[in-house]
């Protein structure tokens, strides 16, 4: 079993995997997959783990790691866990997350910040503010259609 992780946390799986007695069967290997090959005698792998979801399946950009893993690394009648996701999609209104959002963008509306106006800021600074990615609970009663 190869284990393949690009930060500094493979050290931590490296030493879980000797505490555990795991160590002569997982080589925990820090790299990024795109680099990695697996040993000339080893081929192609028959099964592919990873948790490649990043945030609404795309925003890390790990669902790209995730497939050239598999062109990679793969057998081409092996299997991938996960083999699909699904991505739902509501619109929803959350006054507490709205202020939240709100209050960020609200550093540029100062016009003697030590003595510099940033209220010329503002717009791009709030544009900016909801463009970003939220990961949070939703309240149910927020969403605001039915499924």
């Amino acid at each position: 079993v190869y284990a393949i992780e690009a930060s500094a946390m493979a050290l931590h799986a490296r030493a879980l995997c000797e505490a555990n007695k795991w160590g002569d069967r997982v080589e925990v290997v820090q790299s990024k997959v795109e680099d990695f090959r697996l040993p000339e005698e080893v081929g192609r792998a028959d099964i592919l783990i990873s948790e490649p979801m990043g945030t609404l399946l795309v925003n890390e950009r790990m669902l790209e790691s995730y497939v050239a893993a598999r062109d990679l690394l793969l057998k081409p009648d092996g299997w991938m866990f996960p083999s699909r996701g699904t991505i739902h999609v509501a619109p929803f209104y959350d006054d507490v997350l709205h202020s939240e959002l709100a209050a960020k963008s609200h550093f540029w509306l100062q016009k003697n910040f030590y003595g510099i106006n940033l209220s010329s800021l503002f717009e791009k600074a709030n544009d900016n503010v909801y463009q970003q990615v939220v990961v949070d609970a939703i309240p149910p009663n927020a969403i605001m259609t039915s499924p």
